[in-house]
């Protein structure tokens, strides 16, 4: 009744739910393979409506900052600001390692759901018994997955004067003092900790710890104290006006710096004018 979907309709496409997903490959940065997924109709449709009707409705803690409305990288950034020491996490596979028992859980524990409601649910957000990303509800599953331990990690860390925030995979763990060698070991090992509890994993070769002698950036934003953008995203969009790349992309860098360094920005677009206005001479 929820989701104004037929009863027998909905339990049909929850048994053929995986005939519903498109395989869509992307390729990231580091040239690996990520695994995204299309979803088909009527499929697509009802996630959708899960997420409008349902998850949607989740009222989420500062500490979660991914992919809600009114949060994004920077005021994921700002509480971060003026640090002296930051430890960054990575979560090793993230979407395909959530398996479908913790989104049973979440379903059944979290939303009070029915076992039958939460199982028909679990099946049809899964593929063959593990999360995709790709899905309208990839962002909510992923901020909801620790509903029920992230909390505890929290009260540990703010008993230290730590600063916690997670960004879809992407931790950083934050101190206006100098943390010490054995304390940051230890708050790595309870990270993993949780993350175990979920069946996920550090990424290892992702871990940094940063101190103020050196550039610290969250969600590639400068947090040494003022937030700001790098030099190097600032050097790239220079280099995109000296190049006459796309002028659109150009404007959404310029407008993207603006939001922390509109100095800097009214600069660049200068030099970007300057740029066109020769080109009309």
């Amino acid at each position: 009744m929820l989701l104004n979907i037929d009863d027998a309709c909905l339990q049909k496409i929850s048994n053929n739910s995986n005939n519903y997903f498109q395989l869509n490959q992307q390729i990231k940065k580091d040239g690996s393979k990520r695994d995204c997924y299309n979803l088909r109709e009527p499929l697509k449709n009802i996630h959708k409506k899960i997420k409008n009707k349902i998850t949607s409705k989740v009222v989420f803690p500062d500490y979660i900052q991914g992919s809600i409305k009114g949060r994004s990288n920077i005021t994921n950034a700002k509480l971060h600001e003026g640090s002296k020491t930051i430890i960054q996490l990575d979560i090793k596979n993230f979407f395909p390692s959530i398996a479908s028992r913790h989104i049973y859980n979440l379903w059944r524990y979290f939303f009070n759901f029915s076992d039958e409601v939460a199982k028909l649910l679990t099946n049809i957000i899964t593929l063959n018994g593990q999360f995709i990303q790709g899905s309208p509800l990839s962002s909510d599953i992923a901020n909801l997955i620790f509903w029920d331990k992230e909390q505890k990690l929290i009260g540990y860390l703010t008993n230290l004067n730590l600063v916690y925030s997670r960004y879809v995979d992407d931790m950083n763990i934050s101190s206006k003092e100098k943390i010490p060698k054995n304390l940051k070991t230890t708050i790595i090992k309870k990270v993993d900790a949780m993350l175990k509890v979920k069946g996920l994993k550090l990424k290892h070769s992702k871990t940094e710890i940063a101190n103020e002698n050196n550039q610290m950036l969250v969600t590639g934003l400068v947090v040494n104290e003022d937030i700001k953008v790098s030099q190097n995203y600032i050097d790239s969009t220079y280099k995109e006006i000296k190049n006459n790349s796309n002028v659109n992309s150009i404007k959404g860098k310029i407008n993207y710096i603006k939001q922390t360094m509109p100095k800097k920005a009214i600069n660049i677009e200068k030099a970007l004018s300057k740029l066109y206005g020769a080109g009309k001479q």
